[in-house]
């Protein structure tokens, strides 16, 4: 009797919510599961900036319990995941300064001005190229050898 109650008490107790964050510019990924192990697909997910009471952005979890979102402004944001039939669990994030200061660096456009640096062969590629070409060239003619020796042992 008390085995079948210390076994119903921690199936019971996988039935809440876990939320994983990952934050990587431009966006923060939510992964929800449940703590007895199982993503949780297609379930609704809001997210608000502080205290607003307007949300920022609703959706749903993809098949594998993730969800994301790209914060515009710094501060705390709160991720609330509801799945509809009890289980609901939020987690505060905290964007910082340094989450906007990591995003890629931009590719300057040339102008018309600007001349293209063209790629110059150096000393050392030059022998590399060199040196295939013979190796190539060395493959063939052993190759050729040992098939017209092969075929002359076989003629007599």
């Amino acid at each position: 009797m008390v085995l079948a109650l210390f076994l119903s008490t921690s199936l019971l107790l996988g039935h809440g919510i876990e939320l994983m964050k990952g934050k990587k510019y431009p966006c923060v990924f939510i992964k929800a599961e449940y703590q007895g192990g199982g993503a949780i697909a297609h379930v609704d997910v809001k997210v608000f900036f502080q205290e607003e009471k307007k949300e920022f952005q609703k959706g749903l979890t993809d098949k594998n319990g993730v969800f994301s979102f790209c914060p515009d402004q710094i501060g705390q944001w709160t991720v609330i995941v509801d799945d509809l039939m009890g289980h609901r669990k939020s987690m505060d994030i905290t964007i910082h300064n340094d989450f906007f200061n990591s995003q890629p660096k931009k590719i300057k456009n040339k102008t018309a001005g600007e001349k293209e640096k063209k790629n110059k062969f150096t000393t050392n590629d030059m022998c590399c190229y060199l040196l295939k070409i013979v190796l190539g060239v060395l493959l063939i003619l052993a190759i050729t050898f040992i098939l017209h020796r092969w075929k002359k042992r076989h003629e007599t």
